[in-house]
């Protein structure tokens, strides 16, 4: 089934949304992958180059002009060395990132949590004063060891370490999946995309009913925002293609394939979809998609991130969108407790409004829609996966309308203007070290030195000395033989004596132009600091007259300036957790029990 043209609308009942429906729907938003999505993205390429600069690659084609503008030597890229200056300020940055201390705390915003914890605070403080007051009247009922806490005291401990039963077990439930899902690495991995890329994406979900946290490759998105908004919890639409092998696409989607899915799969790797080719993969079978050649059912990785390492792959496109949904708002009264109870119900209830009415008279429900949350998974060209309302979604009891995919991420350097990543400000600068460097290279090739200025009518070949004797002795022992009265064999002068007698020198080196090209990468070494905010002190490069004071000074200026970048990183971290645990509330409504080691190394059973 091709890409529809259209969206189908999404203000339809639940009777309405056939498979076709559903498959037109995902079918749609896959018209846009590989595309900017967002005007606020950076394009793929420059993000290509970018990771490449970091790993310490540099793409010749940018240079080329500068260094072989008439293009005249054939082996420009064999000799140009590219002399990495971006990587050891980005690593510095992802050590900082690393060592940061990571204390989130989990809460609830419900009302009915928050009455609950103030209601139970409140007995705290009474129970404490109680006691105190006691003390008063009967001091052997206190323990002078154990004194009973203040109020002040109770505060400042509820506010680090919530007491209510509820965010308790999710502070700990937190630090288990924190383990589980290796969260730090990904997070770590993450920053380093916006570091490089100048964006950061993370899905969260359900695979094989446990919760799953992937960090995504920002090269195979494409985000759908409005104008102004930067993180991807907004997106109205996420489509994420990647390139899997059929054991990977078995592990993660397995619980979902049917027979006839994984019979297909199984005809893939037979090589339906391709042919052998002398590496032992498949000969790539494309789509053209807005003029380029995208991957397009069982092809090597190489289609779509310029790595070939993985054979048999399939393009795996998961799209999450932001649809509508028709629901209630129901009120009527209890019964047994005489209160009015008001609470949002779903088309379904339609069925039983008759038979509800009649045990709650005064009962009233109003319909009206409300956003909701999509999710699909087409692999290779025709096997479609969970084309459904996500069953994780993240809404709010206090606003109906509200829900997020479960993508979560920040587009950095983004207001009014296209992304712009650290590597991005430093690439120009990296290219004119690059350059500088080239052409220092050149010049250490054409530095001749001093060279010696002679008469060869000197050397005294009467004696049986020839010129390549006269060489040796000079190179060997030091010792420029020569004869003042000896007659040159050739030439006009035959038969004359030479009046020349002195040795004189020519002084052919570079030195002035090597320094000054030195000086020049010195300079330029300067700016890459200055750019990116990241100074010598703080790398520890420090000199040995550089005073305690001026260094601390420096480092605090240095991490003044990239502080926006952890700021950014802290809140989508903080966004991610909240995306586990709303994931997780889905996972474990049945409970868990559960074991898991603290930072003390000691053992907590949940």
């Amino acid at each position: 089934m091709g890409a529809s043209s259209a969206l189908p609308s999404q203000k339809v009942t639940e009777s309405q949304r056939t498979e076709e429906w559903k498959k037109s729907s995902l079918n749609y938003f896959l018209n846009f992958k590989f595309t900017s999505g967002t005007n606020l993205r950076s394009v793929r390429a420059d993000k290509i180059i970018n990771y490449d600069l970091a790993n310490g690659r540099i793409n010749l084609n940018n240079i080329r002009k500068i260094c072989d503008p008439m293009e005249e030597s054939g082996t420009f890229g064999d000799t140009f060395i590219h002399h990495d200056k971006i990587s050891p300020i980005l690593h510095e940055l992802l050590g900082e990132e690393s060592i940061k201390p990571d204390n989130a705390l989990v809460y609830s915003e419900a009302q009915k949590d928050i009455t609950r914890k103030a209601s139970n605070l409140k007995g705290k403080i009474v129970d404490a004063l109680n006691r105190a007051l006691l003390a008063t009247i009967d001091p052997s009922t206190i323990d002078p060891n154990n004194p009973p806490p203040t109020p002040e005291q109770i505060l400042k401990i509820e506010r680090s370490t919530p007491s209510d039963l509820l965010e308790a077990k999710s502070n700990k439930l937190l630090k288990i999946l924190k383990k589980k899902l290796n969260t730090k690495l990904l997070l770590n991995q993450g920053f380093k995309d916006a570091l490089i890329a100048g964006e950061e994406i993370y899905w969260t979900g359900i695979l094989n009913g446990e919760p799953a946290l992937r960090k995504c490759n920002p090269l195979n998105m494409t985000v759908i925002l409005d104008d102004n908004d930067m993180f991807i919890d907004d997106a109205i639409a996420v489509i994420e293609e990647r390139s899997l092998t059929i054991p990977s696409i078995i592990d993660e989607y397995g619980s979902e394939l049917t027979k006839q899915d994984l019979d297909k799969l199984q005809s893939y790797s037979n090589g339906v979809f391709g042919t052998f080719n002398t590496s032992g993969g498949f000969t790539p079978i494309f789509e053209t998609l807005h003029g380029k050649d995208f991957l397009g059912g069982v092809t090597p990785t190489g289609s779509v991130t310029n790595n070939n390492s993985s054979n048999f792959s399939l393009s795996v496109v998961r799209v999450e969108w932001i649809g509508m949904k028709l629901v209630g708002t129901l009120k009527y009264t209890d019964t047994e407790s005489g209160e009015v109870v008001q609470k949002v119900v779903d088309e379904s209830f339609k069925k039983v409004w008759n038979d509800f009415k009649i045990y709650y008279p005064d009962a009233e429900i109003e319909w009206f829609w409300k956003n909701d949350a999509w999710e699909g998974v087409r692999i290779g060209s025709d096997i479609y996966l969970g084309i459904r309302s996500k069953p994780n979604q993240r809404v709010r009891m206090d606003n109906p309308y509200y829900t997020k995919l479960g993508y979560t991420g920040f587009i950095y350097e983004a207001t009014n203007s296209k992304s712009v990543s650290l590597v991005d400000r430093l690439k120009s600068y990296q290219y004119l070290y690059d350059i500088i460097s080239w052409k220092l290279q050149i010049v250490f090739g054409s530095d001749m030195g001093k060279l010696m200025l002679m008469d060869m009518a000197q050397i005294p070949r009467s004696e049986g000395v020839s010129l390549e004797q006269w060489m040796y002795y000079l190179k060997e022992n030091k010792i420029a033989f020569i004869n003042s009265f000896e007659e040159s064999n050739k030439g006009t002068k035959q038969g004359q004596h030479s009046t020349f007698n002195q040795f004189q020198t020519i002084d052919m080196s570079l030195t002035n132009s090597v320094q000054q090209y030195i000086n020049y990468l010195g300079f330029i070494e300067q700016q890459i600091y200055t750019v990116s905010g990241v100074n010598q002190q703080r790398m520890g490069k420090i000199h040995q007259d550089e005073a305690v004071q001026n260094v601390q000074q420096s480092v605090s200026s240095s991490e003044t300036i990239t502080q926006y970048l952890f700021d950014s990183h802290q809140e989508v971290k903080r966004r991610v957790y909240e995306s586990i645990i709303e994931v997780a509330k889905i996972c474990y409504r049945n409970g868990m029990v559960t074991q898991y080691v603290n930072d003390d190394l000691t053992i907590e059973m949940l």
